[in-house]
């Protein structure tokens, strides 16, 4: 690939549709990408791309391709998991929440708890030691934010990692002990608690982050790499149905980031390395074979965040805000 631009001052990059919105740096003048300047805080829900300044809270309307649905004395949204039109705006300083369905309040209610996905009217919230530290899951919801339908705490010195997320029915997440020596996995019934699977892996050098928690919205399987494997894993049934020992890569220099990978069009996108030996590259998901890889030098032991492929374009941010613009001479994501 050929690095036809870069951009410095960038805050972050999201991809929102048929754009590709940039928060900080100068204009890019190239067609579909819309610019925000820094003063505003950028961010990405589901399906929406928003702004903040100050109380005001704009939405980017891809028809009109500006932030023009604004509500104000607003905090922040949470998306629907599975529906583009609906989603949570939480009122600033408060613990009024506003279920807003085609950007009319549809009705509000109060709720004093995190809340880390809303999917078809059920509130899933963790909590636990510290904000941190969670070891309990419950599930309300949105009709009766009092009592949740169901409950689930963890073994105890497990506490989640990540955030957990939800595929059909199924929420599944991740937990460690105190001590990270072993990892649980869990694929629970969102609307009983009910556990569907559940696994207990002994954490090693080798094991860990064993499964791939990369969702690709045309199957439902997740993609990733876990150590120096790379896995294809069904969060339907708990089953690792692919796994491949890139060990050899890896003997070359070439490791892809476990955390920092991407789905865009049947390529898995992955970076990886830092400094002078910062690297980038794709993997085909049909095939399970690494298509290229790229060195790319960055400066000052910089490394780069997820890259986000767009409209032929292959867009690397690193960590000194400098956005890398690369395209692709094969063009064959659309």
């Amino acid at each position: 690939m050929d690095r036809i631009y870069q951009v410095k001052g960038v805050e972050s990059i999201y991809k929102n549709d048929k754009f590709l919105i940039v928060s900080g740096g100068d204009e890019i003048l190239i067609p579909s990408i819309i610019t925000v300047k820094n003063e505003f805080q950028l961010f990405q829900t589901t399906y929406l791309t928003y702004r903040y300044k100050n109380d005001e809270l704009e939405i980017f309307n891809v028809y009109t391709k500006k932030f023009d649905i604004c509500f104000k004395n607003s905090n922040y949204i949470l998306g629907s998991a599975r529906d583009s039109k609906e989603f949570l705006l939480t009122e600033k300083n408060s613990n009024a929440i506003h279920k807003i369905v085609d950007f009319q309040n549809e009705f509000s209610f109060i709720f004093d708890k995190g809340i880390s996905i809303f999917d078809n009217n059920k509130l899933v919230s963790t909590s636990g030691l510290s904000y941190t530290k969670k070891n309990k899951i419950e599930v309300f919801s949105i009709n009766n934010v009092d009592t949740p339908l169901w409950q689930y705490n963890l073994p105890e010195g497990f506490t989640i990692f990540g955030s957990p997320q939800v595929i059909e029915d199924i929420l599944f997440f991740d937990a460690y002990d105190k001590n990270s020596k072993y990892q649980l996995v869990y694929g629970l019934d969102i609307k009983t608690g009910v556990i569907k699977w559940q696994k207990k892996i002994q954490v090693t050098h080798s094991t860990r982050n064993i499964i791939a928690f990369l969702i690709n919205g045309k199957n439902n399987l997740c993609y990733g790499y876990g150590g120096s494997q790379y896995q294809v894993f069904n969060p339907l049934t708990g089953q690792i149905v692919f796994e491949k020992d890139m060990s050899d890569y890896y003997a070359k220099g070439i490791e892809p980031n476990v955390h920092r990978n991407a789905i865009f069009n049947n390529k898995l996108w992955f970076v990886g390395g830092r400094g002078e030996k910062a690297k980038f590259g794709a993997l085909n998901i049909a095939t399970s074979e690494i298509d290229f890889v790229q060195d790319a030098p960055l400066e000052n032991d910089e490394q780069f965040e997820t890259p986000v492929y767009h409209d032929g374009k292959l867009y690397l941010l690193d960590t000194g805000k400098t956005l890398h613009i690369y395209e692709d001479p094969h063009n064959n994501i659309k």
